[in-house]
């Protein structure tokens, strides 16, 4: 039997609570779950409708424009992005679609008010596909420049970097998020 705890000394702290109501514990097991989710969307819906076909043609069409002071000609044809030196397909996987839905679930999965939740998603998918057009436009550079680099920077280089831009987005959106907690907590009492 335990003894009650005496008047004013500190209670049960958070480490103290079963494994199930860790935040930490909350976090991982609703970002797992959101990620599942959103992958069997993607590859069971998403890669088969239209509006993934407008949505990549789009990406080649922006990133072209970005190579379009750069070369003689730049041809844009669907989601295939032509100089001619070099031609790239914006095919599934290369959409920065699977970054964005990691990116959405920590955030979905991260406890925060939901307005805070909007903004870090609409703001951090952005930045993550300005990143991903940045990604298509120097492979078509890369590749024209010196083909054999080509495959590692598309395979290795530019998969790390988006992840890592990614992880940094949700480290600076949660620091944001809980930014207005630390100045309650610094507040003297009155």
């Amino acid at each position: 039997m335990s003894e009650p705890t005496p008047p004013g000394a500190p209670g049960p702290g958070p480490a103290d609570a079963p494994l199930y109501k860790q935040p930490w514990v909350r976090f991982a097991v609703g970002f797992a779950v959101l990620v599942s989710i959103f992958e069997v969307v993607y590859h069971a819906v998403a890669l088969e409708s239209m509006a993934f076909f407008y949505f990549t043609s789009a990406l080649a069409h922006i990133a072209g424009t970005l190579l379009i002071p750069f070369y003689d000609r730049v041809t844009l044809t669907g989601s295939r992005l032509a100089t001619h030196e070099f031609l790239v397909t914006v095919n599934s996987g290369c959409e920065g679609l699977q970054v964005c839905t990691l990116l959405t679930a920590a955030i979905l999965a991260f406890p925060a008010p939901w307005k805070k939740k909007l903004v870090g998603i609409v703001a951090g998918n952005l930045w993550l596909q300005g990143w991903n057009i940045m990604r298509i436009a120097t492979l078509v550079v890369v590749g024209g420049l010196y083909e054999p680099a080509f495959e590692p920077t598309h395979v290795y280089v530019w998969p790390t970097i988006l992840v890592a831009v990614c992880l940094a987005t949700w480290m600076a959106w949660a620091r944001w998020t809980m930014r207005d907690d630390d100045a309650a907590d610094t507040q003297p009492a009155a």
